[in-house]
């Protein structure tokens, strides 16, 4: 059997209430609207590397109801990725903690559905990973597993 080479990365939607938890990242010049997310990091499950970013990116320690709810592929820069998209539910007690723990993120925020709607139409993703998170929430779809036999080989 042959090994497909590609990257792992994963993401958390942390809804709060009726919003999603959205992090202000800079890279390159660049600043976009996304949900905690990473790499996935040589000898890290996909378990132990969200909860990593979850502590990297906004503070969040081992969130109790964190669930896989959906395996997806997508291409980014131009590499086969495949995405694990967690999710978990927070009440504003917990959400008003958040902080970033990392000097890539700037800002932690809360929209509303309407302003995830309104930045998925303004907004220009380098890839479409990002937009894909975002919509998963839109949508509420995101509710099954999909694709989830794969075999991964992190270089």
């Amino acid at each position: 059997m042959e090994k497909l080479n590609c990257k792992a990365t994963v993401g958390c939607l942390i809804r709060c209430v009726d919003t999603l938890v959205v992090v202000y990242e800079e890279q390159g010049g660049r600043g976009a609207w996304d949900i905690p997310a990473g790499g996935i990091e040589l000898g890290e499950t996909p378990e132990q590397a969200i909860k990593r970013e979850l502590q990297e990116e906004v503070g969040l320690e081992s969130p109790d109801n964190l669930r896989l709810i959906r395996v997806f592929w997508a291409t980014v820069n131009n590499a086969p990725t495949v995405h694990f998209l967690y999710e978990s539910i927070i009440d504003e007690s917990i959400a008003k903690t958040l902080h970033p723990n990392t000097q890539d993120i700037q800002k932690i925020d809360c929209f509303s559905p309407k302003r995830v709607k309104e930045l998925l139409d303004s907004q220009a993703y380098e890839h479409d990973l990002a937009r894909d998170r975002l919509q998963c929430f839109l949508n509420d779809e995101a509710f099954q597993l999909v694709g989830a036999e794969c075999q991964i080989l992190i270089s």
